[in-house]
Parts: structure tokens; sequence; C-alpha cells
């Protein structure tokens, strides 16, 4: 009986350890590796990067959707690769990103041209912390 036990209980430990999948990027204050490694796997968040590459476009006022204001004068971002547009309250100052709080996010289409941008968001949300997993920030 105990040998039998001790077998059931080690297939239960393998079968367990080998379906384990990881996903990693690793976080480096504002950047993530991009996992050029081999062997290193990450989840891919836009194309083939494990982030939203976001450049700013001005000023940005979050709408909900409807037309009511979520906060308005935030700092707009859109990601260079699938045009995604975030509105943050936190801006980028002298070399960081200060404090987030609350953001808001929609999928766009095209490069945003102008520098005041009203954006209804289909997703929003509060941040406290100077980085968004998932979100790289860049200054020109």
């Amino acid at each position: 009986m105990k040998k039998r036990m001790m077998y059931i209980l080690l297939m239960l430990v393998v079968f367990i350890t080998s379906s384990i999948t990881v996903f990693a990027a690793e976080y480096e204050g504002n950047e993530y590796k991009e996992g050029r490694e081999e062997g290193t796997r990450y989840h891919t968040v836009c194309g083939t990067l494990p982030y939203h590459n976001m450049y700013p476009r001005g000023v940005g006022h979050a709408l909900y959707p409807g037309g009511s204001v979520y906060f308005y004068s935030g700092c707009c971002w859109q990601c260079e690769n699938c045009y995604l547009v975030l509105v943050t309250q936190g801006d980028y100052y002298f070399g960081q990103m200060e404090t987030i709080r609350k953001w808001g996010s929609v999928a766009w289409n095209e490069r945003l041209t102008t520098n005041c941008n009203y954006v209804v968001v289909s997703n929003w949300g509060y941040c406290p912390n100077n980085w968004m997993s998932g979100y790289r920030f860049n200054v020109y």
C-alpha cells in the first residue's frame, strides 16, 4: 500500500511540473527585455513584442462611452505598432513617468495627428504606479 501511494504521489508531481506553462517578460525600470535569448518565452501583447511601444500625442481628454467625462487634461499616448490609444492622468517629466493614476484606452486604426484629443475609451482603470505592465512609455 505504501509503495502504491508513493507511486501515485510521484506520478502526480511529475504530471503537475510538466504541465506548467511559463510566460516571462523581465521588467527593468520602464523597460521590458524582449526575450531574444534562446529559450526565453514571453506573452506577446503587440505584434511580436511583450509590450505596446507608446509615444506621446499631446493632451488627451478621456470620455466614457456615451460621452460623459472620465477625466480632462491627461497625457495622450499611442502605440507605434498597432495604434492603440492610451490616455493617462500621469505624464512623463524629467526622464521618468509620474504616477499614472486614472487611465483609459481604445483601439485605433490610424496615427493621431492632433495635439488635443478627445478619446472615448473602451477600457479604463486606476494605476498607483509609474509603469503599467504591457506598456513601454517613450519620449522622442
